[in-house]
């Protein structure tokens, strides 16, 4: 029987340094499974980068949440992300986990280039304890997509080995493979490990995590010897495919792979397996697989950074959403290089399409099957004008003069993107959803700081909107940085106090047309002064200028707080970076609002 399934292409870009506080990470303990014990995993390492996106179910940005690559650690900041940079990694898969209390644990495999920053984003699952049984009775629970688990009675043990016998608090979270969000929910990415110590690419027909507790909060798993029963529903599209057997397997959080450990049988729409443990659990189909990296580029040539992909084979009878590099997940990010790496099913036919920031397909091309690892260098993509917003117009200053040195920010669905003007008249075209109704429009004099009245337009449509005055409003927060003459300017920032006001953060993220940014500084004392000899930059991150920055690279030489109240940090800094031979000069002023 054929299976077929949705390739990923999962690279991530974003940035990378870490702070210097470090964490200590509780981890669960388990018997390490004997396929694992014998795994020796290839190794080509080389030096690059990862930056991070931490969200919860509702995509808010989850801070402080704590993050692990090999023997580097950080923490995400106020708007979810992390940064790591020129870090030893393994180009055959390099993995980073993620935890946050009140969550699953979280992680990503992935598939770094050399000298390259990749890109990830983690949906990590609230972790709610709200089902119950005894365990001399045993029971079941039911999650409410329809998974459930049966435990048999007595059949719980403590992290110690011994006999559990009070009552069993249970979180289960079921991951629907048909959705495309599971490419962020999912641990890893579709790489796995079957019965004979093979490395294969997966499709999945659905996971399911579960964490036990005793009413104290002690962790429990399944007592040695016992088994408990799980049940996954299968959606309706992928019915009619399913075959009667698949591999069970469960997630290895030292590898960052899937574990083939036993079967599951098709009963009533739903596979039903047994498990000896509770981690995460999959019911996949095993692929061989060759590697594959291509870059997407536009039709003058120029890199699709942050674009996200699709892979499926191409009759597409059916689909295996999952997430990481290539392995037969649904989709992925390009890096800031227009790049992409991974693994794809070997001798198979594919249908790649290109994504809008809505998850609709606006591209698609047919490439493969490819029998060996393969680079198709550049693709040219045609992207067509759908869900397109175009704002055009003129600027003007106090003078009611041309103004040819501006900034235009325009907001839409929590996101803001900047877009510098060299020219007094623009155009601008940007990717919006269907659901977006409107987007804000302010224009910035950059030689004056003064801002235009915030001006409306209706999405998905084109719209002329005349002459705009960047006048008469004076821009009340910002950061002004300058890197050896070229000026750019940063208009949402935040400054927090904490830990009793000894640290502050100032930060500030987005997009630059269309690539993301990300200004984040962390330095000792809630006061005025200097504090050059305590700042640390934890990501002066502008890669459409070619800023990637971080300590302890950056030396200051004077980070001066002139005011520092409840309500605003002002002030301004400067420093050097010497890079091959030569040195780089950073300047800034601050005006930032203080929260915390």
């Amino acid at each position: 029987m054929r299976y077929l399934g949705i390739v990923s292409l999962l690279f991530l870009l974003v940035f990378s340094a870490c702070r210097k506080d470090t964490f200590n990470v509780d981890t669960t303990v388990t018997t390490p499974n004997p396929l694992v014990e014998s795994y020796d995993p290839p190794v080509d390492n080389i030096t690059a980068g990862v930056t991070g996106f931490v969200v919860d179910a509702a995509n808010t940005p989850i801070a402080g949440a704590n993050v692990r690559l090999n023997n580097l650690t950080t923490t995400t900041d106020d708007f979810g992300h992390f940064f790591i940079k020129d870090a030893t990694m393994n180009a055959l898969g390099t993995l980073v986990t993620v935890q946050q209390e009140g969550y699953f644990d979280g992680s990503r495999r992935f598939y770094p280039l050399a000298d390259q920053t990749s890109r990830v984003k983690i949906q990590l699952l609230p972790k709610v304890f709200d089902q119950s049984f005894e365990a001399t009775s045993g029971g079941t629970i039911t999650t409410s997509e329809g998974a459930s688990v049966r435990f048999e009675p007595n059949s719980i043990k403590t992290m110690d080995g011994q006999p559990y016998t009070g009552g069993v608090q249970v979180a289960a979270h079921w991951l629907d493979p048909s959705a495309n969000v599971v490419l962020d929910q999912m641990p890893g990415d579709l790489f796995g490990l079957n019965s004979q110590v093979e490395e294969v690419v997966l499709g999945s027909f659905g996971m399911i995590a579960v964490e036990l507790q005793a009413t104290d909060g002690q962790v429990l798993n399944i007592a040695d010897g016992a088994t408990a029963q799980v049940s996954m529903p299968i959606p309706a599209e992928l019915q009619e495919k399913a075959p009667s057997e698949i591999p069970l397997w469960s997630y290895d959080e030292t590898y960052g792979l899937w574990v083939e450990e036993s079967t599951a049988t098709l009963q009533d729409g739903a596979y039903v397996g047994l498990v000896s443990h509770f981690s995460f659990w999959n019911c996949d189909i095993p692929f061989d697989f060759v590697r594959l990296e291509l870059t997407l580029v536009d039709e003058a040539g120029t890199p699709l950074p942050n674009t996200l992909v699709r892979l499926t084979i191409s009759d597409g009878t059916i689909g295996f959403p999952g997430n990481g590099s290539f392995p037969l997940g649904a989709s992925g990010y390009t890096n800031q290089n227009g790049t992409v790496v991974g693994f794809v099913p070997a001798n198979e036919a594919l249908t790649l399409e290109v994504m809008d920031p809505c998850n609709t397909p606006v591209y698609a091309a047919e490439i493969g099957p490819f029998s060996e690892d393969t680079n198709l260098g550049d693709l040219i993509v045609e992207v067509p004008g759908l869900n397109q917003t175009i704002i055009s117009g003129s600027v003007l200053n106090c003078d009611n003069e041309p103004l040819d040195d501006a900034l235009l920010v325009a907001k839409f669905e929590g996101v803001s993107r900047y877009y510098y003007l060299t020219s007094a008249e623009f155009s601008i075209t940007l990717f919006t959803c269907p659901s977006t109704t409107s987007v804000e429009v302010i224009v910035i004099d950059l030689n004056t700081l003064e801002q235009s009245s915030p001006v409306i337009a209706t999405a998905n449509a084109s719209n002329d909107l005349g002459s705009i005055s960047a006048c008469g409003i004076q821009l009340e927060y910002y950061i002004s940085l300058t890197v050896n003459g070229v000026n750019q300017l940063f208009v949402n920032p935040v400054a927090r106090v904490l830990e009793g006001g000894i640290a502050t953060l100032i930060q500030d993220s987005g997009e630059i047309s269309g690539q993301d940014y990300a200004i984040a500084l962390f330095f000792e004392g809630a006061t005025v002064g200097d504090h050059a000899e305590t700042v640390e930059v934890e990501a002066i991150f502008v890669p459409s200028l070619g800023w990637e920055y971080f300590s302890p690279f950056v030396n200051f030489t004077s980070f001066q707080v002139t005011q520092f109240d409840d309500d605003v940090m002002v002030g301004s800094f400067e420093a050097e970076v010497e890079e091959n031979g030569a040195t780089t000069i950073l300047t800034a002023t601050f005006r930032i609002p203080v929260e915390g």
